[in-house]
């Protein structure tokens, strides 16, 4: 069962929250004809999220939960809204570029560091075709497949032209970005080539020679692939870009930025540390920090415990649930379960109040619904947040 609506962003009613009775019984009454029945809600929660403006969903989410975690209403001077978050998204991801960029430049071979006259010019070779590293899949409808091979496509045209104008086989000088026009023609000029300053000098590759020297072209390897590869930095970047947009967006974090986000705020923090981990989902067989792994081959003892595990989760001190469905970050607000009769015999009926989009508690979602989610990718998951005091 779903009520309300479909939010993809929270308007200026949003939060505004039903009467607690209409909110959290089924059809907005108490269900007399329930065998058994039980609902668990979180009051800070439903007084600490925040307004989801943008397509900032992973970073409202998170300020939602900490304003719980700190019992603050989300009128409260102290309260955080998603832009703090945004900011501190911001900083996460420009303290991972500098360690990333030089990894890849290492695994390369180069001795020159020009990762970032690369980036420039991708860029500018992406704008030249129309897209950038910031397009969202769902405003383009461009599919992330097609969008690594824009991005190739340009990286390679890139590194073939530098190569032959290095070489003197043409004339014509390679993609400017703005930032270098802006320097003496001269000293740009110098740092195109590769004379002097940035470019490459004898004995001592940078990153354009090192790429031509493995064969980009027809070779997508270590260079491209993995947390070390060129995809990985270039959408770093395009995350980076999305949170400095007018309207920020977080579409570029997965669960592990996420949490990695998380973890990050305790450098802003003097009185509270916050954790956060992956609670339940595919693929978690074998992750110590996970007690429950969802297959889809899971008997009813095992859907009744890992039930168990979200409600003991949920009814913890100092603990929020923070669930990743359908391209959406969103709070767990309540949970509520009763028994009624089905046919000859009786069933249990289990759902958990989230947002399918916004961040408004709006949406019950039952949990063998929620369960074919997490079978339909590995990347939906719930997730545990908690805060511990400092002494």
């Amino acid at each position: 069962m779903t009520t309300n609506t479909h939010l993809k962003e929270d308007d200026e009613h949003s939060e505004q929250n039903n009467e607690l009775h209409k909110l959290l019984f089924p059809d907005g009454e108490f269900p007399f004809t329930a065998l058994k029945f039980s609902v668990s809600y979180n009051k800070k929660l439903l007084d600490g999220w925040v307004k989801q403006p943008a397509p900032c969903c992973g970073a409202a989410a998170i300020a939602g939960a900490v304003n719980a975690l700190k019992n603050k209403k989300r009128k409260d001077s102290a309260a955080i809204d998603h832009l703090y978050v945004v900011d501190k998204m911001l900083s996460y991801l420009n303290k991972l570029k500098g360690p990333k960029r030089r990894m890849f430049v290492d695994q390369l071979g180069a001795k020159i560091n020009n990762v970032d006259l690369l980036i420039d010019e991708v860029c500018v070779e992406l704008k030249k075709n129309g897209v950038s590293l910031e397009d969202r899949e769902k405003a383009t409808g461009i599919s992330a497949e097609d969008t690594e091979k824009h991005w190739l496509k340009a990286t390679r045209a890139i590194v073939s032209r530098k190569m032959e104008f290095r070489k003197g086989n043409v004339s014509e000088v390679p993609n400017i970005p703005g930032e270098v026009k802006s320097l003496n023609f001269c000293g740009a000029l110098r740092r195109l080539v590769g004379v002097g300053g940035e470019g490459s000098a004898e004995g001592e590759l940078d990153v354009f020679d090192s790429l031509d020297k493995i064969d980009c072209y027809k070779n997508k390897g270590k260079w491209w692939d993995g947390d070390q590869g060129l995809h990985s930095i270039l959408k770093m970047e395009g995350g980076i870009k999305k949170l400095l947009l007018p309207k920020p967006s977080t579409g570029s974090f997965g669960n592990f930025g996420i949490l990695g986000a998380i973890s990050h705020l305790n450098d802003f923090e003097d009185d509270w540390k916050f954790t956060a981990t992956e609670l339940m989902g595919v693929g978690m067989e074998g992750k110590d920090w996970s007690p429950a792994n969802v297959k889809k081959d899971d008997d009813a003892k095992q859907v009744d415990k890992c039930w168990g595990i979200v409600r003991q989760t949920f009814n913890a001190l100092d603990t929020v649930i923070l669930s990743h469905h359908n391209h959406h970050y969103a709070l767990v607000y309540a949970l509520r379960e009763w028994e009624e009769v089905d046919g000859e015999g009786t069933k249990m009926v289990r759902q958990i109040l989230t947002a399918r989009g916004g961040q408004r508690p709006a949406n019950w979602i039952g949990f063998n619904d929620m369960r074919k989610i997490w079978l339909g990718s590995d990347k939906y998951k719930f997730m545990k947040v908690e805060a511990h005091k400092n002494k």
